[in-house]
């Protein structure tokens, strides 16, 4: 496992944004936050650091607008799986590969106690603070459904669902 001063050498190895590396702390403070609380179920405290603080390190390319040919499209989720790997990363990138709209994909119980951590710290987590997970849902529908992105819209729905299942596991409140 790496060190948390590696991983943020990692984010700087691949130009990630000071604000996003940001946004990758505070979903690592959510992250640690949530598994301290889910204790009893023996989440893994040192992988669940590292993969919030590395989840988005493929928000780059995707920044850039460089897709890869091998995903074709602009899916940070993917880029920052790709990257892991090709880092040696593995049991990080497959923590990683189910946040986001990955998770239309799973269902809750395909997911580790750490996966699921992430992808809610990641949803929660704001530079300052929190927001609730129905809030950011609303606000993940609205700007799909305002771009007209069918192919976020349908991912969306399919992942809500597993989402808000994983929420509830997990003791958050889903706010109103």
């Amino acid at each position: 496992m790496i060190s948390e001063q590696e991983a943020i050498g990692l984010l700087k190895k691949y130009e990630v944004p000071e604000h996003i590396i940001k946004h990758c702390r505070a979903v690592t403070k959510a992250a640690l936050e949530i598994a301290e609380k889910n204790k009893d179920r023996n989440p893994d405290f040192e992988k669940i650091k590292i993969a919030a603080l590395l989840h988005d390190i493929g928000r780059v390319k995707t920044l850039r607008g460089t897709p890869t040919e091998e995903f074709g499209d602009n899916r940070h989720e993917r880029h920052s799986v790709e990257i892991l790997k090709k880092e040696g990363l593995d049991e990080i990138a497959e923590i990683v590969s189910k946040h986001g709209f990955m998770l239309a994909d799973y269902k809750p119980e395909d997911l580790t106690i750490e996966e699921k951590i992430l992808v809610v710290a990641d949803s929660i987590a704001k530079d300052q603070g929190r927001i609730t997970p129905n809030d950011r849902w609303r606000r993940i529908e609205n700007k799909y459904t305002k771009t007209g992105d069918e192919v976020a819209l349908k991912q969306f729905e399919r992942s809500i669902s597993t989402y808000f299942t994983i929420v509830d596991e997990l003791g958050i409140e889903r706010g109103d």
